[in-house]
């Protein structure tokens, strides 16, 4: 259960998405980054599944909002302001990545900002975050997430 309130809940899983996104980059069924760029990051996401990023996930809930990306950066060597320009490098080869993803973590992002900066805009980011889709799903509220404090899409 996540120790955060419903609006921390939404930027730290919208971050976690992205950070699961990342780790399909480089697995053990190839290689889906096309160039030699970030070789300590595919080094480290190479053998990353979805249960270790469940984990990750899990660990960060009960931190401290300061550091609820720690697990993450230290499992993927990925700070969330440097996903936006990644997913959106031509190295992503189809259906993974990609400017999709871009969008999605620059909304991660922008949610974080608003959040640390107690901006207005917090509320309407939130409401956007629920629109927000991959390939046929919606990243809050898919089928894939059953905790924390946001359950499926109404």
């Amino acid at each position: 259960m996540c120790s955060h309130d419903r609006t921390r809940c939404h930027c730290l899983y919208l971050a976690f998405r992205c950070y699961r996104e990342l780790r399909l980059g480089d697995d053990n069924y190839g290689s889906r980054w096309t160039s030699d760029l970030h070789k300590k990051q595919q080094e480290l996401c190479r053998n990353l599944r979805h249960r270790d990023m469940v984990g990750m996930y899990e660990t960060a809930s009960g931190w401290p909002w300061r550091e609820v990306l720690n697990p993450f950066v230290d499992g993927t060597g990925f700070h969330l302001e440097d996903l936006p320009d990644f997913f959106a490098e031509p190295i992503w080869k189809t259906n993974y990545g990609g400017e999709r993803w871009a969008e999605i973590a620059q909304h991660a992002l922008d949610l974080w900002s608003a959040l640390d900066n107690a901006s207005p805009k917090v509320e309407d980011l939130v409401r956007e975050a629920y629109e927000l889709r991959h390939n046929s799903d919606y990243v809050i509220g898919d089928s894939t997430w059953r905790g924390c404090c946001l359950g499926r899409r109404s």
